[in-house]
């Protein structure tokens, strides 16, 4: 669950942007585990 715009602190934010942009990354591999909040494994195509 991600939190209004408005109620996200600076880190959270940043971490949004660099999901983002890892997931739109082709030359990238991602996987979501459900691990405690999440652990994003980012692997090299």
């Amino acid at each position: 669950m991600v939190l209004p715009e408005a109620e996200q602190s600076n880190n959270a934010k940043a971490m949004i942007r660099f999901v983002e942009k890892a997931i739109a990354d082709e030359r990238a591999e991602t996987l979501l585990l459900t691990l405690r909040d999440g652990v994003l494994l980012i692997r090299k195509k």
